[in-house]
Order: structure tokens, then C-alpha cells, then sequence
């Protein structure tokens, strides 16, 4: 990983300072590439990602999930205007953006008669009251239209595997289960993207409307909950913390940055610091390497001919309901509503 982010930082800088890259405009540039390589610093920009991908305190749960307008999408906001400060950047701003909120906390099911117990994870929906739902559960396949053929779901929990990559998306699966009656859905992968092992959680954005409660559990819980059923243990109790307000959220796109010669135009480094799963891929790790490369030419002496700009946006992961575009909402709204400049 190291070696990955050291090729970033070193590739994407070459190409900031020579434009096409002839050879001529890489000789004028060599002492300016010659300082920034020997500046950069590798436990920097690793140390920051991990602390950004698993420091608890920037967590909202202890799957690590950092989400729109959340607790710790705010707290990591905090964190990284701070760090944006102390590295050098100028003109450091935490812009508040308006967004659909969404943070999920915790779940559990909990089947009568067994010791099954499970940590389900919420979509991006409201979850259930403190009580929680107690309903049968009912498998229903692979949860189209003819997997409900003859079964009674209404006032019912459906269960459901998924395949978000080859079938559906999972907002096509909340609505055959609605239209059909389900009190709520917990659904279970059968394939999709990334997915490894029995043991993953293969949770995607919902691009669907808040209609019903809707939780994902792994394929080796799955067959647990299948055994369950074969011995007549189909009574389960599902609370879900997770709370969505729509239109009623806030997140921060955190800004700065390196004064260049002109202010005419703008180089932009930007990622997004929202999460699931503590997301050291996804996206910590591209605000690890913008923040290494900004701290490197600064340490290094640096002065771009342009303003180079600074951004860690939230609400990528997911930031509105009811659409598709609900990763776009972070960025979208810093430059249509708040800097179209």
C-alpha cells in the first residue's frame, strides 16, 4: 500500500508541473520534482489514512461506518479542517452543505427458540423503534415476483438473497417486498460487487425511497437463519437504530489551499471521507495521498503557477433518497449552491 500511494504522490505531482510533459518543460521543472520527491514523507500519508480509516472516535458504529451527515461524518470534518491547518494550508474553510441524513448506529435479530443473535446492517433507510418488529420471517429466494408465489408475506419480515451486480439493484428488491406486504426486508448476498467470502456484508446505496426497514446480514448468517427455519423457529425480533431525514441533514466539504502565482485557475485534489466498513480503500486512502501531496509541496517549497485547491467532501457514499445520483450529493451542492466559481 505504501508503494501504491508513493507512485500517486510522485505520478500525480510530475503531471501537475510539466502539463504534457515534454521534455523541455520537465528540465525547467527538475529542481522543483527534485524538492517535492525528497520531501515526501510515507508514514504521512499511511498514518493519516489509517487514522482516518479506523480511529473509533471518527466512527458512527463499530463497523466503522462514517455516513452523510452523521455524528462522525461531522467529527471527522473537525479532524480534518484541523490537519489541513496544521500541515499549511491556506484559507481552511468547513463548508456546511444541505443533505439527506442518514446514520446507522447499530442492529441486531434475534431468532425465538435459538441462540442466533446477529449484527444485521442497515441500508440507507429509517431502522425501527426501540422495540423492534417480532414477526415471522419468511424466506422468499431470490425475492422477485415469483419467489413470493404462494407465500404470505403481509405484516411479515421477508428474507432474501441479493445479487446487486447480474439481477437487481437493491431498491428493486425493497419494492417487490413492499408491494407484496413485508413489514421489513433482510436480505443476504448471493453475489456482487467485491463480494469475498460468506462472511462479507455486501451493502450498496439504496436509489430507492425510505419505505420500509431494510438490513443485509452475510451468507454463513444466512444459513444459520435457514437451519432455524427447518426446525420450526421462524418467530424473530428485528431492531434497527438507523435514522434517515430527508432534506434535514448537514455535511461538510472541507476546504484549502497553496496560493499559486495566479489566481486565475484552480487545480482541484479532491476525495470523499464519508465510509462503510472503515473504508481505507474507499476513500480514505485518496485523502491520505491529497493531503501528503499538499503537506509535500508546501514542505518542499513549492509555488504552484495556479491556486491549487484542497477538498475532502462528504455525502458520496450516499446523501439523497430516491435517486441514483446520491453519491453526487456532497460535491454537488459545494459547486452548485455554495462555490460555483
Amino acid at each position: 500500500m505504501k508503494k501504491i500511494l508513493q507512485a500517486s504522490l510522485s505520478a500525480v505531482l510530475v503531471l501537475s508541473l510539466v502539463g504534457c510533459g515534454s521534455t523541455k518543460d520537465e528540465a525547467i521543472y527538475q529542481d522543483s520534482i527534485d524538492a517535492y520527491v525528497n520531501e515526501i514523507d510515507m508514514d504521512y500519508a499511511y498514518d493519516f489514512t489509517k487514522t482516518l480509516s479506523t480511529d473509533t472516535s471518527l466512527h458512527d458504529n463499530s463497523l466503522g461506518f462514517r455516513t452523510s451527515g452523521s455524528d462522525a461524518e461531522h467529527r471527522t470534518a473537525n479532524y480534518l479542517a484541523k490537519e489541513m491547518k496544521a500541515i499549511g494550508l491556506k484559507n481552511v474553510e468547513k463548508i456546511p452543505v444541505n443533505v439527506d441524513k442518514w446514520q446507522y448506529n447499530d442492529a441486531s435479530l434475534t431468532i425465538e427458540g435459538t441462540n442466533i443473535d446477529l449484527m444485521s446492517v442497515s441500508y440507507m433507510v429509517n431502522g425501527t423503534d426501540e422495540n423492534g418488529i417480532t414477526a415471522q420471517i419468511v424466506d422468499c429466494g431470490t425475492g422477485f415476483a415469483k419467489d413470493y408465489e404462494g407465500k404470505d408475506v403481509e405484516g411479515k419480515i421477508a428474507l432474501v438473497g441479493v445479487d446487486q451486480f447480474n439481477e437487481s439493484w437493491i431498491g428493486g428488491y425493497i419494492y417487490e417486498a413492499y408491494e407484496h406486504g413485508a413489514k421489513a426486508l433482510v436480505t443476504y448476498d448471493l453475489d456482487g460487487y467485491g463480494r469475498f467470502s460468506d462472511d462479507d456484508h455486501q451493502i450498496q446505496d439504496v436509489c430507492a425511497e425510505d419505505i420500509m426497514p431494510t438490513t443485509i446480514i452475510t451468507m454463513s448468517e444466512y444459513k444459520q437463519i435457514k437451519k432455524a427455519l427447518k426446525q420450526g423457529h421462524d418467530m424473530v425480533t428485528l431492531k434497527v437504530d438507523s435514522v434517515m431525514e430527508e432534506g434535514n441533514g448537514t455535511s461538510y466539504d472541507v476546504v484549502g489551499y497553496i496560493p499559486g502565482k495566479s489566481h486565475d485557475q484552480q487545480i482541484i485534489f479532491a476525495g470523499h471521507y464519508d465510509m462503510y466498513f472503515t473504508g481505507f480503500q474507499d476513500d480514505c486512502s485518496a485523502i491520505g495521498t491529497i493531503m501528503s501531496m499538499a503537506k509535500t509541496m508546501i514542505d518542499s517549497g513549492y509555488v504552484p503557477e495556479n491556486d491549487i485547491v484542497v477538498v475532502a467532501h462528504g455525502a458520496e457514499e450516499w446523501g439523497a433518497t430516491g435517486t441514483e445520483f446520491d453519491w453526487t450529493r456532497g460535491a454537488y451542492e459545494l459547486i452548485n449552491n455554495v462555490h460555483p466559481e
